[in-house]
């Protein structure tokens, strides 16, 4: 991907990652050395997060008391936050 906004963004959290962009995201910021942070409610996240050895944090975004912990718990986990990388989606509510 080459040096981009990322470059000075150290901690990084990362939703949405159960395949695609979020997974594709997560390993290139975890390939170039930044501090990561998955964010996922099911298992899928908890087993990328194993295979990176980066953090995982269980949350389900459509609950707003569920994310209110989990930016707590980042911040812990992480020690600071410099970006959200925002992939997650609802497809329960499709479009008809």
């Amino acid at each position: 991907m080459g040096v981009g906004w990322y470059a000075t963004m150290r901690s990084v959290i990362v939703t949405g990652v159960g395949d695609g962009i979020g997974a594709a995201v997560v390993r290139e910021l975890n390939g170039t050395g930044h501090n990561v942070a998955v964010v996922s409610r099911g298992k899928t996240g908890a087993e990328l997060a194993s295979e990176l050895s980066v953090k995982h944090i269980l949350c389900d975004l459509t609950d707003e008391s569920q994310v209110s912990r989990m930016a707590e718990k980042a911040a812990d986990l992480l020690g600071s936050i410099d970006a959200i990388v925002h992939t997650a989606g609802d497809s329960s509510k499709r479009r008809q």
